[in-house]
């Protein structure tokens, strides 16, 4: 994904890349990515009850994850990015100051180092 992401933003113009999975593909992406504190680690079920961690939020029936980048010109160095799942923004675990959009650069670098 990273890498898709990098070689579109350096063509420019219009792009779009779609993945299509099931919910066991979903599920690990979605915590992987660090989505609404997803990544959070639990020592037992219960705690998982009481922090409200419900999958059928995260995947309901046709359930999707977005990336979205916005940048003002093709020339624009600064982008920023938008994550929504099931149509819904979400919060990443990234410092930002124009929450829920994230520049790029720290997107990328956080999701780098999880690999």
């Amino acid at each position: 994904m990273l890498d898709d992401a990098n070689k579109a933003i350096a063509e420019g113009g219009v792009s779009a890349h779609l993945r299509f999975g099931h919910e066991s593909v979903l599920l690990p992406l979605v915590c992987r990515m660090g989505v609404n504190n997803y990544d959070h680690e639990y020592s037992t079920v219960e705690q998982l009850d009481s922090a409200l961690w419900h999958t059928y939020r995260i995947y309901p029936m046709a359930s999707n994850l977005q990336v979205v980048f916005y940048r003002s010109n093709p020339e624009d160095n600064d982008i920023l990015v938008k994550v929504l799942l099931n149509e819904r923004e979400v919060s990443l675990p990234i410092g930002t100051d124009t929450p829920p959009y994230y520049r790029w650069e720290d997107v990328k670098d956080y999701w780098s180092s999880k690999r």
